[in-house]
């Protein structure tokens, strides 16, 4: 289901700090149904950041199953595609 609710772009930033950006396309409905899906994607991406190394630009795009997605699954998927990227800190602490 990653693939479905959202796609992560992630690049090395020479920082010691990670920048997040969301950007929600025009075609996932009305700006009311965009600002939907960008707070509950930045409640899934909060609840992660602790998890987030330094030293990396994130871009999350959330697609259109994003909006109707519970809660549980999104950040699921949120937590999926940061640990593809290779964004989060060491294996072993549990994630």
């Amino acid at each position: 289901m990653t693939g479905d609710v959202a796609v992560l772009y992630a690049r090395p930033n020479g920082l010691p700090v990670t920048r997040i950006g969301i950007s929600v396309r025009r075609s996932a409905g009305s700006a009311v149904r965009r600002n939907r899906i960008r707070r509950r994607v930045r409640e899934a991406i909060r609840l992660e950041r602790d998890r987030v190394a330094g030293g990396f630009d994130v871009v999350l795009v959330p697609r259109i199953p994003a909006a109707d997605a519970p809660f549980t699954a999104l950040r699921e998927a949120v937590r999926g595609l940061l640990r593809q990227a290779g964004v989060v800190r060491g294996a072993g602490e549990g994630f």
